[in-house]
């Protein structure tokens, strides 16, 4: 199975990007699987239309990793994670300290000190490509510790980066969650880890790095949707954004995954509700990220 590593900051457009991919015959990937502290997931419903603890699916895979051997997977761990089982790993700025811990061992040591991780991975694909008969995997869970441990497990690793405008990024997070006055601490988080993800246009070479804005993606899905196809060597009929089964996908994320019916695009709402001065500090924060161009 082809390993695809989606990174997206939070409320970027990862979900429907995720949805885009998981309904073109052959790629399978299931979003946002990781713990959200503002998610209900007793209560939550799978795009397919079942409540996310009952998804026939996630029910499927779960019981055969633990056939396999995996006796504590869980579906909220359907990547398995390197230090899911750490409390360590839930104090903040620990996953930073991790991430660049990791990026300065020499590849031998990785292999060594997360070999359980690398065979849970091994095993998760296994197990997924026998229910799913998918022959990609769209990793949705945005982590740069992830990624940077399996692009020294899987050589084949591929990389879609999705940025979305900054000035609509801190839009989003203040309408949904943040207060404006954290607009800062939101911009800051949002530079480091969109420059830190562009790295790996370096790291891995332009032929397994796609970055893509989502004001494309949004503008344009059928265009952008069959370049990155051709990008992770999909060579299948496209499924249109309007023609896509959900009840067919199993996408956590976004609520809009539950009333998909084709891509809108929206004009950004960032000039409306933002103010001038909050506006003009994001532009010049920026200024040092030369591989970006606004909207």
């Amino acid at each position: 199975m082809k390993y695809i590593s989606l990174l997206s900051s939070s409320y970027s457009g990862s979900t429907l990007l995720s949805i885009l991919l998981g309904g073109q015959t052959g790629i399978i990937g299931f979003g946002d699987t990781y713990p959200h502290p503002r998610v209900k997931y007793e209560s939550a419903l799978c795009t397919c239309g079942s409540l996310l603890l009952r998804c026939s699916l996630y029910k499927q895979i779960e019981q055969e990793m633990k056939h396999s051997g995996i006796s504590d997977y869980t579906w909220l761990s359907s990547q398995p994670y390197p230090f899911r089982h750490s409390p360590i790993f839930q104090i903040p700025g620990t996953p930073t300290i991790w991430y660049w811990c990791i990026k300065m061992m020499p590849r031998v040591l990785r292999k060594y000190l997360f070999r359980k991780f690398f065979r849970l991975t091994d095993t998760y694909l296994s197990v997924l490509s026998a229910a799913s008969s998918a022959e990609y995997y769209v990793d949705g869970s945005k982590s740069l510790t992830r990624l940077e441990l399996l692009r020294s497990h899987y050589d084949t690793i591929r990389v879609i980066h999705l940025v979305k405008d900054p000035r609509s990024f801190i839009h989003s997070c203040v309408s949904k969650y943040a207060p404006e006055s954290h607009y800062k601490f939101l911009l800051w988080g949002w530079m480091l880890y969109n420059t830190w993800a562009h790295a790996y246009q370096r790291i891995l070479g332009k032929d397994r790095y796609f970055f893509v804005y989502y004001h494309q993606l949004s503008r344009d899905p059928e265009n952008v949707l069959q370049r990155i196809l051709q990008f992770i060597g999909f060579n299948s009929a496209i499924i249109r954004s309007d023609s896509i089964d959900m009840t067919q996908q199993h996408i956590l994320g976004n609520l809009m995954r539950l009333s998909f019916h084709g891509v809108e695009n929206r004009p950004p709402q960032w000039r409306e509700y933002l103010s001038a001065e909050i506006i003009q500090d994001i532009e010049k924060s920026i200024k040092t990220m030369k591989w970006l161009t606004l909207e």
